[in-house]
């Protein structure tokens, strides 16, 4: 009689909690903010498989556009081992904001729907756009990725296509063991943005989203630029390009612009650095035709 007690009041709770959920797309349950709307409650929702996290999760994305994507936390190994990437997954389970990052754990429904779908195309972002709420759980994908940095530890790279800088995640694919990112190489990346120790990341899911490019920081669309000296041993810098140059802004190896000049109209442009540490930055030129280029300088 006590078990069969028992039984009975976790069937009721499993009622319940299923009488409690809330339908809801990812779209909703992202809410457009920081936090969810819907946290600590039970929703039930689906989208496609996008990534997997073979022994503890993985992301569903509904949609190809901003807000679409979230982390499902399920340990349920025999489950996740079965899922494939364009596998549609229905779920039911609470909402949680896991040190920032909208997550749905304590599922107590999970169900594949169907099967063979495409999955959705990466959302084509400059680096500078990828640390944003919006892409959290979203596949991204970024083109002319210079590595800037290999030195974050933990698998971490800093990578920049000129416009601003974001994080590269080993945590799916490990690309060390593939290959060897090195400042200065050139890269077309997708991926999930993920959002952990207050950072936004891609996390490439495999080599076919990791793939070398065919230029290198130092090729250009500005005709005859020429930037001089290199190293930088006394302040002083000096650029000589074909067009008339428009801006030219300074980043350090994390993204950061840390100095800027504008309205130049000349095709000569001195610059004075005596401000910034000794170390790599970026330059990012732009013409008054809206020609780009970026250089990679060392201060020293």
């Amino acid at each position: 009689m006590k078990m069969k007690t028992i039984l009975l009041s976790l069937a009721m709770l499993f009622a319940l909690s299923l009488s409690a959920q809330t339908p809801a797309t990812i779209y909703e349950i992202q809410g457009q903010a920081d936090a969810s709307p819907y946290e600590n409650q039970i929703v039930i929702t689906s989208g496609l498989v996008t990534s997997l996290i073979r022994d503890y999760g993985f992301f569903l994305q509904d949609g190809d556009g901003p807000w679409s994507g979230v982390y499902v936390f399920y340990d349920d190994a025999d489950f996740n081992a079965g899922l494939n990437l364009g596998d549609e997954v229905q779920i039911t389970g609470k909402v949680n904001e896991y040190f920032e990052k909208t997550e749905i754990t304590e599922l107590v429904l999970a169900e594949v729907i169907s099967t063979g779908n495409a999955v959705p195309t990466p959302i084509s972002l400059s680096t500078v756009n990828v640390p944003e709420e919006q892409y959290e759980g979203v596949l991204v994908s970024v083109s002319n990725a210079v590595v800037t940095d290999t030195t974050l530890g933990y698998g971490e790279i800093l990578v920049n296509d000129g416009s601003g800088a974001c994080r590269v995640d080993d945590k799916l694919y490990s690309y060390w063991n593939d290959m060897t990112p090195y400042p200065d190489s050139t890269y077309q990346l997708n991926g999930i943005v993920d959002y952990s120790y207050d950072t936004y990341k891609i996390l490439p899911r495999d080599a076919g989203d990791f793939v070398k490019g065919l230029a290198s920081i130092a090729n250009n669309n500005i005709s005859g630029l020429e930037v001089y000296p290199n190293p930088v041993s006394n302040g002083n810098v000096y650029l000589n390009a074909d067009s008339r140059l428009e801006s030219v802004t300074v980043f350090n190896v994390i993204g950061q612009a840390v100095y800027s000049e504008a309205e130049l109209n000349s095709t000569q442009v001195s610059m004075n650095l005596n401000m910034l540490n000794d170390g790599v930055y970026i330059l990012r030129i732009e013409t008054v035709k809206g020609e780009t280029a970026t250089r990679r300088i060392m201060i020293d």
